[in-house]
């Protein structure tokens, strides 16, 4: 017994400083954290403060040039009407270009036009007019994602004392009934890696469940971080495919678990080195070249999940890489 008291006087000691020492570590950790994304934030306060001014006069210039342009395609409109007319009256008078010379320039510019219109049609090519439409719809989108993406930057750089992501304003947006495969199959459409894909011959594949009820979501933060996971599994396929040759596989899956929706993106790429699976997540981290990506993708990611009371984890055996996110079909 006093072998065993004298062993414990010993041990006791010891086991506390080991406590404090990994209590400082935590402490350390969550410093170097607050730091990090005090950093950021100022950082970002910057950035987008240099940004809104431009995206302000690039939004209200598109609106204008909108506005301008559909003047004019009124103008072609009265233009072709009354061409239509002018020919009608040519029908109904041959002789008429004979009194009125100036209308054969008139009649000669509408032939080009209509000309034109075939052409166009014969490729396959809408109507100028809504190609325009089109044109202008795509850049409207362009700049709201844009600016959406500024307006979240503010807020996943505001940290409280230890450094963790405040929440605030994320749940803006939230809609009733989604449905996720459609949120995925969207995303997909509008991911811009086409050109990669057609490279490499990498086709994404999807495996809904269509038995997934619908839940209440931001569908653009899900999309979001939909399209982070797919664009990060293409990219180490990518990868992978610099070094051997494999069949290259990208899927994302949708499954029903227990009383909540499961979303997979799986892919056979370079996967992910057993010491990082437990940093994948923290603010810049990347195993990407410099200048390839800032690091805050996965964490941005963790923060939409988290602002739908779900959760979102990483796996890998070391070829290839699986993300699972679980979201929960009733809000607590």
């Amino acid at each position: 017994i006093i072998l065993v008291q004298e062993l414990s006087d010993e041990v006791v000691p010891v086991i506390r400083n080991a406590q404090h020492l990994f209590e400082l570590r935590d402490m350390g950790l969550r410093l170097a954290q607050w730091s990090k994304m005090s950093s950021l934030g100022g950082l970002v306060g910057g950035v987008t403060h240099k940004l809104d001014n431009p995206l302000t006069s690039l939004t209200i210039g598109l609106r204008g040039h909108r506005r301008e342009v559909g003047h004019v395609l009124e103008v072609l409109d009265a233009y072709e009407g009354l061409g239509d007319s002018i020919l009608e009256m040519l029908e109904e008078d041959p002789e008429l270009l004979e009194r009125a010379p100036g209308l054969k320039g008139v009649v000669e510019q509408l032939g080009s036009i209509r000309e034109k219109q075939r052409e166009r049609a014969s490729k396959g090519k809408p109507p100028v007019a809504d190609s325009l439409e089109g044109y202008f719809a795509a850049a409207k989108r362009g700049l709201d994602s844009m600016a959406d993406v500024v307006s979240r930057l503010r807020v996943y750089s505001r940290t409280d004392q230890f450094g963790e992501l405040d929440e605030i304003d994320l749940k803006d947006g939230f809609e009733a009934g989604v449905d996720v495969n459609e949120v995925v199959r969207r995303t997909l459409e509008h991911l811009d890696i086409e050109g990669t894909q057609r490279r490499h011959r990498i086709e994404v594949e999807t495996r809904f469940n269509h038995e997934a009820p619908r839940i209440r979501c931001n569908p653009r933060l899900l999309g979001d971080v939909i399209a982070n996971l797919v664009s990060n599994a293409v990219d180490a396929v990518v990868e992978r495919l610099g070094g051997e040759s494999f069949e290259p596989e990208v899927r994302v899956e949708t499954n029903v678990i227990d009383d909540g929706i499961e979303i997979k993106v799986i892919d056979n790429g370079v996967g992910i080195r057993p010491e990082h699976l437990f940093t994948v997540f923290d603010p810049f981290f990347s195993t990407k070249p410099e200048g390839k990506g800032a690091g805050l993708g996965l964490s941005i990611a963790q923060a939409n999940v988290r602002a739908h009371g779900g959760w979102i984890k990483a796996h890998s055996d070391g070829k290839g890489a699986t993300f699972t996110i679980l979201l929960p079909v009733k809000r607590p």
